[in-house]
């Protein structure tokens, strides 16, 4: 957890020295727990950057849930991106992340990754589409947490 918190740091000092773009953005897609799949919706803000040589550097801090037929899931994540934009207004990611989330009447705790791809409209507004995969510890057992989201952003 301390490699993450120096990366995480990193990250934002990294962009915030190269005019960094911040945004508030909401996703919504799919995500599976178990082999069971349900939709999830998330809130959350960010700041990223790219520099000249393309390079892309970026954080994201993530609320939201997915309801199931018997009960409905809490997440609380952070994610690192590192990526690289190949042509004007795209970034192509990768996806560093760790999450806390309730579930089964108990909280799991776990490190994931992913990778995704963003377009920006103009200067307000952007969408991205990601994958995140997730290796979930709790006390009564450990599982998988997979998601596929679409986000808008509010880029100020």
């Amino acid at each position: 957890m301390k490699k993450f918190m120096i990366i995480a740091a990193t990250a934002i000092l990294a962009t915030a020295a190269n005019a960094a773009v911040k945004d508030i953005h909401l996703s919504g897609g799919t995500s599976t727990i178990d082999h069971a799949t349900q939709p999830i919706y998330e809130i959350g803000y960010g700041v990223s950057g790219c520099f000249d040589s393309g390079l892309m550097l970026g954080i994201e801090f993530n609320v939201g849930g997915a309801n199931t037929p018997k009960e409905t899931t809490y997440n609380y994540s952070g994610d690192m991106r590192v990526g690289f934009s190949p042509i004007k207004n795209t970034s192509v990611y990768a996806i560093g992340s760790a999450m806390t989330q309730s579930y089964k009447n108990t909280t799991g705790y776990g490190f994931g990754y992913g990778g995704g791809m963003e377009y920006r409209f103009n200067n307000s507004f952007a969408t991205a589409v990601e994958y995140k995969t997730f290796s979930m510890t709790t006390k009564v057992g450990d599982y998988d947490f997979d998601s596929t989201q679409l986000k808008m952003k509010y880029t100020f």
